[in-house]
């Protein structure tokens, strides 16, 4: 695949950015004033509803979770839901790794807000 091509998989639409950003403010809203990250428990309303098996989503969650921490800023939240409606939707696996690209594409969402 050409590199220009590769890139152009990866990007998150800013529909997408303002959807995903929407329901990671309601979800740390929910957990109390303050919060800005979300464990497994929180945030896996949205993943379990993805109809996912779990051990997709544990790969998608270990994908999107770059700093170990166990636990979902935005910038890996928007990571998560990307990649879990990029396998709902196109019907794909999580890729192997997790894309330059799409890691550059989530920085540049964030920095944007």
């Amino acid at each position: 695949m050409e590199a220009a091509e590769e890139a152009a998989a990866w990007p998150i639409e800013p529909t997408a950015v303002a959807q995903f950003c929407t329901m990671f403010a309601e979800a740390c809203a929910a957990q109390g004033a303050g919060v800005d990250r979300l464990g497994k428990a929180q945030a896996g309303a949205v993943l379990t509803s993805s109809g996912l098996p779990t051990q997709v989503l544990l790969q998608i969650w270990a994908l999107a979770d770059v700093d170990g921490d166990d636990q979902l800023d935005l910038r890996e939240y928007l990571l998560c839901c990307f990649l879990v409606q990029r396998s709902v939707q196109q019907q794909l696996p999580p890729p192997p790794s997790l894309p330059p690209q799409l890691l550059q594409s989530a920085n540049t969402a964030v920095a944007a807000l």
